[in-house]
């Protein structure tokens, strides 16, 4: 190898290097940022507003009941089989599919339409301003079991493929700023704007049947937290990964192994939560420590477990294969 080739590569090593130094300082700062808060009390000038968003700020788990309470699910009155649940930002929407089209019931009124006609939809995702819905389906043309990225706005109208996407991308998540997607494209991360343009892997090439699901946004929105698996396994663990590839990282895990469903996120990045025989529980993303359990009475087991963005109500299905019901447990008072 000629000094020139060998000067490149050292050069390229170290760059990457940098790269994941540069992530690992990230997360050290921010978890080291919410201890820092945590030990301080709040300023004598606060007022009371002030002081309830300052503890939120301090405590991730803030707005949850108290741990171990034991809440009541209602079992949501909609008439048809039901499946994937995803609840609007502000709590008043939840769409899910039948056993084809995508549906969409409001929970005040109590009323449940279709939103759009799809053979094999899944994997619902709002957008922050609850406006927009994009979800993983075929093209409805005898393609089972080939997916495409779809969006649709929350009243059913402007119904389209995101261009460029199919026939393998899945498991679609918003940004923050409403103005990208990531995706699972061929078991990899990728991310595009909403047309579809400037589309590009943000994740390693993963093993032969390895999977990567995209969970949620880290906190400050630098990163993409996933669950890393196999297509044909249970045990999926945490990773997060950066503006590319080269800033990819286990993630330290509240949560033993799980399946790639049974995992959700926060909007605000800050805490994860799953579906546990007879209850919830939820966490901080990398930091081994506090869980806080919600328990649920008539020993539930949910799946595909979907909260909104205030940590006010969560909804779940349960069932088998061939019937489910979706049920919607109040983690705080209802607001008249």
């Amino acid at each position: 190898m000629s000094d020139r080739r060998l000067e490149e590569v050292q050069l390229r090593r170290l760059t990457q290097l940098l790269r994941r130094q540069r992530l690992f300082l990230r997360l050290f700062l921010l978890i080291f940022s919410t201890i820092a808060v945590s030990a301080c009390g709040p300023s004598r000038s606060d007022s009371a507003g002030n002081a309830a968003a300052n503890a939120r700020v301090r405590d991730a788990f803030a707005g949850l009941p108290p741990d171990s309470s034991r809440l009541t699910a209602v079992r949501l009155d909609i008439g048809l089989d039901a499946f994937e649940p995803s609840v609007s930002p502000d709590g008043q929407l939840v769409v899910f599919r039948g056993w084809s089209d995508v549906f969409i019931h409001d929970v005040r009124t109590r009323e449940t339409r279709l939103l759009c006609r799809n053979s094999n939809p899944h994997c619902f995702a709002w957008d922050p301003s609850g406006t927009r819905i994009a979800f993983e389906g075929d093209d409805s043309t005898q393609t089972f079991a080939k997916f495409w990225i779809w969006i649709v706005n929350a009243d059913g109208s402007n119904l389209h493929v995101l261009k460029g996407t199919g026939p393998d991308d899945r498991k679609p998540v918003w940004h923050r700023d409403g103005k990208s997607l990531v995706w699972s494209r061929y078991n990899r991360l990728w991310q595009s704007d909403t047309t579809g343009a400037e589309g590009r892997f943000i994740s390693p090439p993963p093993d032969r049947n390895a999977y990567q699901n995209a969970l949620g946004w880290t906190s400050d929105g630098a990163g993409v937290v996933y669950l890393a698996g196999t297509t044909h396994g249970a045990d999926f663990v945490l990773r997060v990964t950066g503006a590319d590839e080269t800033e990819d990282a286990a993630l330290l895990a509240p949560f033993p192994p799980v399946f790639r469903w049974q995992m959700g996120m926060s909007a605000d990045g800050r805490l994860l939560y799953r579906g546990v025989h007879g209850g919830m529980e939820f966490a901080e993303p990398g930091i081994v420590g506090r869980v806080s359990h919600v328990l649920l009475k008539d020993e539930h087991q949910p799946w595909d477990l979907s909260i909104d963005r205030n940590l006010t109500l969560a909804v779940f299905s349960e069932g088998d294969e061939e019937y489910q019901d979706l049920w919607l447990v109040r983690l705080q008072p209802e607001q008249p």
